[in-house]
């Protein structure tokens, strides 16, 4: 039995991160323009929370929550159409919930920046199966 990893008390990073690898957004969630999505990982305790860096160019695209995520928006601007028709718009300051399971239309106008924090994914090959699976039932109900 090996020792186990050091557990890192504090992580650090920075939204004003302009390095970002592409993120697409799936073709089949785009429902208006060219939305360019970019990620990055900021920071990840397994078991616990993982945080990250996203940004979107303006478009419009649904986007299916397959965890609890809360977002704080940094800069930017959209509206936000959550499945049950209620809309909001969103700017830099605020902070929104989505709820796993729930899917909501996100109308980019200016680019926006958001950090983003969920529950960090378990590796197990079970666990990853069941995601798997999860987000293909997704996709069957969209279209059906």
């Amino acid at each position: 039995m090996g020792t186990p990893a050091a557990v890192l008390p504090l992580s650090h990073a920075t939204d004003r991160r302009r390095d970002l690898p592409p993120a697409p957004i799936p073709a089949c969630n785009v429902i208006d323009g060219q939305p360019e999505a970019t990620a990055v990982l900021l920071a990840e305790r397994p078991g616990g929370l993982a945080a990250g860096l996203w940004t979107c160019t303006p478009g419009r695209f649904r986007w299916d929550y397959a965890s609890d995520e809360v977002a704080h928006i940094v800069e930017g601007s959209a509206v936000i159409t959550d499945q049950d028709g209620t809309v909001f718009a969103v700017g830099p300051g605020d902070v929104v919930h989505f709820a796993r399971g729930t899917w909501a239309v996100w109308e980019v106008h200016e680019t926006v920046r958001k950090v983003w924090a969920l529950p960090a994914w378990r590796r197990d090959p079970v666990s990853r199966a069941l995601r798997v699976l999860r987000a293909a039932a997704a996709r069957l109900l969209r279209r059906g």
